[in-house]
């Protein structure tokens, strides 16, 4: 096989990976609004699922991270897979919400077990260009799977209810498995790089304690991601059917346009990072920015019209990706000399650890509050962000930046 076949086949099966990844993964956030009024349950008892599958996620990345670093990362990814998609199998036949969410929960550490195994593959046999265009690809196609499944939820609610959502995404994974692990296995994937053990000099000792400095203030910065992306991800249909009254098919159906959103912004954070220097620190300070003023903007004007709250509530949902696509993304690549996968975890982590208290503590906000407040704590999320992303801008460019 040549290199550019190789690397074609290579970033056609991580993005089909991730597409799978991300259907079996957010089809309940699809549907949560569905869940709530089909089953005569509050939000609140709803999003426990959700809040378990981030908080096994999150805690799973950093387990996935290290045995991606370890052990064969294809084979972590193979199981990662199968298992999320026979959860989704099992999901359907649960009796009531607390096994939804006991099975729910489950499946948020099989998701884990993907990630970060596929940013080492991606890193140790892609060179730096090779490897930055191979992830937009695979996020793409995340987003790809996004639409896909906020396309045919309301379809499969109004043809044969929520649960037959469950029952389409676990079959695709089932075959998706299957499919990465036989062609994997044809193809010659280098698991680590040559490394050369070199004693720690005084200088290096303290580019250590800087680099943890960095790692910690950047860890709380996508912690306040996690909680923006998948807080607006999992609520958007509630929103649409509260302020404007419209059925939850609809809300579910309007939603589709987040991820077409993301697919942009994933090109308009690319551009950006390019005009800072390829810093991803900065590029996440400048999409904080741009997110605050939208979402201003969707607490003052939002309410006038139900396409402009789509429209702005696209615009946020995009920038929210495009920083998860700087610093989760194309951020690893600085560590490909060290532990890559283990830092890939760890980063992600921190973005999970928000996104289980998104949904929540959004949920329990809104129904204290209303709308409004849930908003304005968006708004404040955000300006936390650009102070933290400021903060180790230059850290990261004098460390990282090489």
């Amino acid at each position: 096989m040549s290199k550019d076949k190789y690397y074609k086949a290579l970033c056609i099966l991580c993005s089909m990976s991730y597409f799978i990844s991300y259907i079996t993964r957010i089809n309940y956030q699809a549907v949560i609004s569905e869940i709530v009024a089909a089953e005569g349950i509050t939000k609140t008892v709803a999003s426990f699922a959700v809040t378990g599958l981030f908080i096994t996620y999150g805690i799973g990345q950093i387990i996935s991270g290290f045995l991606g670093d370890k052990i064969d990362p294809k084979l972590i990814m193979f199981i990662g897979l199968g298992s999320a998609s026979l959860f989704n199998l099992a999901l359907p036949f649960c009796p009531n919400i607390y096994i939804i969410t006991a099975v729910w929960t489950l499946n948020g550490f099989a998701q884990a077990l993907i990630w970060p195994p596929l940013v080492k593959i991606l890193s140790v046999n892609l060179s730096p260009d090779k490897y930055e265009t191979a992830v937009y690809w695979v996020s793409c196609a995340s987003a790809i799977g996004t639409l896909s499944v906020y396309f045919f939820a309301p379809v499969c609610i109004s043809l044969s209810g929520w649960r037959s959502l469950f029952i389409i995404c676990g079959a695709l994974g089932v075959i998706g498995s299957i499919l990465w692990i036989a062609c994997t296995s044809k193809m010659q994937l280098a698991t680590s790089l040559p490394t050369v053990k070199e004693a720690q000099t005084p200088s290096e000792s303290k580019k250590s304690i800087k680099l943890f400095d960095i790692i910690i203030v950047m860890l709380i910065a996508l912690a306040a991601q996690g909680l923006l992306r998948d807080g607006i991800a999992t609520w958007t249909p509630s929103y649409l059917s509260e302020t404007f009254g419209i059925g939850t098919e609809i809300s579910i159906l309007t939603s589709v346009v987040l991820p077409i959103s993301t697919l942009v912004f994933y090109r308009v954070t690319s551009f950006v990072m390019h005009r800072m220097g390829g810093n991803e620190v900065i590029t996440g300070a400048v999409l904080y920015a741009a997110f605050a003023v939208s979402a201003v903007l969707l607490l003052l004007i939002g309410k006038l019209n139900v396409i402009l709250a789509v429209l702005l509530l696209m615009i946020c949902s995009g920038l929210a990706h495009g920083i998860n696509y700087s610093l989760i993304s194309i951020a690893p690549r600085r560590f490909k000399d060290t532990n890559v996968s283990t830092m890939a975890g760890t980063l992600n982590f921190s973005v999970y650890v928000g996104s289980a208290l998104s949904t929540f503590g959004f949920a329990s906000l809104t129904e204290a509050w209303g709308w409004n407040a849930t908003i304005i704590s968006w708004v404040s999320i955000s300006l936390v962000g650009i102070l933290l992303c400021l903060s180790i801008s230059k850290k990261w460019k004098e460390r990282l930046m090489k």
